[in-house]
């Protein structure tokens, strides 16, 4: 090549990448929001092309070179968005809510920019070397980065990570607990997948540090008389007097509950077309509610087994937007109206709303709340062969429409399943006698 030539060829390289660089990166994300019921998130507009652009045979995009992301071990497991090459900037740290405005779908795949994995300096880029830097040292406050121990590192001879965010416990950060918990992952070149209980518990199970702490936890624990308690199963809580109804596995049928599924306060997180034969409810049959010295076990497998038609096993499933992004969202499920099922209780006790309980509680006056039949028939009405009257009480149905959870007290109010109790905060436990029932229930 003349020397001529090579001079331009250099000085063209020069321009592009001092184009990619002039390019904003995306705006960073904003504190987090109380958050309300769900809506499907909304596709933004495609915004328009940053204001110094060149044409595009002088601008290369980033699969001018190498792929976008490189198909090589679990590069599209990272960032599936290979369509978004041409708004690739090297160390870019946004995560996929971050590219949803310049295209990318929003349930699809995971979209972490390569500055997540990669040095976020343009000067480590096509240096002959790959490198990757996952420690939080350097990393912008505000970015997924920045959550990562600052001895988070890539092993190159097994091709794992350790401390990196993206494969924690989630927890929100609190250097004297130790949290959030940080696990090795699998090796990159492995093939090996990942799912809830990789990088968490399903459900998370740590002992909670307090009502609105940053290591609250009201999932699942163990409560003061060593019965398990939490949000699972279904209607009534596990801790209740004879435990949820959901089922009917642990009361006498035809008494029976709606579940209480990841669904029910993460309807933005989990995927709500992952359900199980009704079409309607979350269905994840694998998680583990065992906690250290709990007296009776407690879990989906005694009622759903493998190829039960009614009541079948089934595994957890995400949308990656609000997935691996640094916040705990909570949003509820507000689904207003539940579709005829034919494993509901028999008219007039059949609920309308997606939560509900037979023999359910009378005398609350709640947003949401509908009795049915709103009064009780006669006796006879639904009686057992034993001549005990089926249900003696209406069925409790609601919905979620309008909770409300504010993160920075992690307090939910206006919660139809805790009855009068107006607020609750996350991470507080059942107490002793009548105090344990006010703690959620407020009566």
């Amino acid at each position: 090549m003349r020397r001529s030539s090579l001079a331009a060829v250099v000085l063209l390289a020069v321009a592009a990448l001092s184009c990619a660089q002039s390019r904003p990166a995306p705006a960073p994300r904003a504190a987090e929001p109380v958050v309300a019921a769900p809506t499907a998130p909304a596709r933004p507009a495609e915004p328009t092309a940053p204001a110094v652009k060149m044409p595009p045979e002088a601008d290369p995009a980033c699969d001018s070179c190498h792929g976008f992301p490189p198909d090589v071990g679990a590069h599209r497991a990272h960032h599936g968005w290979s369509e978004g090459a041409r708004w690739g900037i090297y160390g870019e740290l946004g995560i996929l809510e971050n590219f949803v405005a310049y295209g990318a779908p929003p349930d699809r795949y995971y979209a972490f920019g390569c500055g997540n994995c990669h040095p976020t300096d343009p000067a480590s880029h096509m240096d002959g070397a790959v490198q990757v830097v996952v420690s939080a040292k350097g990393a912008p406050a505000g970015s997924l980065k920045a959550l990562s121990a600052a001895g988070a590192a890539y092993d190159p001879k097994t091709g794992t990570c350790s401390g990196v965010y993206c494969h924690s416990s989630g927890q929100q950060a609190d250097a004297g607990r130790s949290l959030p918990v940080y696990v090795r992952t699998p090796g990159f070149r492995s093939g090996q997948k990942v799912g809830c209980t990789s990088c968490h518990a399903n459900p998370p199970r740590y002992a909670s540090a307090g009502p609105g702490t940053p290591g609250a936890n009201s999932h699942v624990g163990l409560a003061f008389d060593g019965a398990v308690w939490g949000h699972f199963l279904g209607l009534p809580g596990p801790h209740h007097p004879g435990g949820s109804k959901h089922g009917g596995a642990a009361r006498r049928p035809p008494q029976d509950a709606s579940p209480i599924t990841c669904q029910t306060c993460h309807a933005g997180t989990v995927d709500g077309s992952n359900t199980g034969p009704s079409g309607f409810y979350y269905l994840d049959t694998s998680g583990d509610y065992s906690v250290p010295r709990q007296e009776v076990a407690l879990g989906c497998g005694p009622c759903h087994g493998a190829g039960d038609a009614r009541a079948p096993r089934g595994t957890g499933r995400v949308r990656p937007l609000l997935h691996v992004n640094g916040k705990r969202d909570v949003v509820f499920d507000a689904r207003e109206a539940l579709p005829p099922l034919d494993w509901l209780p028999p008219n007039p006790f059949t609920p309308t709303r997606p939560n509900w309980s037979t023999n359910g509680p009378v005398g609350y006056v709640l947003p949401g709340v509908v009795l049915q039949p709103p009064r009780m028939p006669p006796a006879q009405a639904g009686a057992r062969p034993d001549g005990v009257p089926a249900f003696t009480q209406p069925t409790f149905s609601f919905d979620l429409g309008a909770a409300r959870y504010a993160s920075a007290t992690k307090t939910c109010t206006s919660v139809a399943c805790h009855l009068s109790q107006v607020s609750v905060q996350w991470g507080g436990a059942p107490r002793p006698g009548m105090e344990g029932c006010n703690g959620c229930h407020g009566m």
